[in-house]
């Protein structure tokens, strides 16, 4: 999981094999409600695999079906882009 202090979203569980979790770290740096957020998942060879927009500061992406590995899943809002590493199991 990462929670590094800028970032505003955590990632959970982390390894999957199934299902990754985006929910909001701290309500506190809750972006604004119309701001654009998306999550695009990418392999280490930087090609996209998965693409979400995130809504109500939540969402999923669905893991089955990708190859065991990294991946980094970056996520937008508004132009402020933050990554993290997930793994593939």
């Amino acid at each position: 999981m990462t929670t590094e202090s800028n970032n505003t979203f955590v990632i959970y569980p982390n390894s999957t094999s199934t299902i990754i979790n985006i929910a909001l770290l701290d309500e506190t740096k809750a972006p604004a409600k119309k701001a654009s957020i998306t999550g695009k998942l990418y392999d280490l060879n930087n090609i996209e695999k998965r693409a979400i927009v995130i809504k109500d500061n939540k969402a999923q992406i669905d893991s089955s079906g990708l190859n065991r590995g990294v991946y980094v899943l970056k996520i937008d809002i508004d132009g402020k882009v933050e990554s993290h590493q997930i793994i593939v199991k």
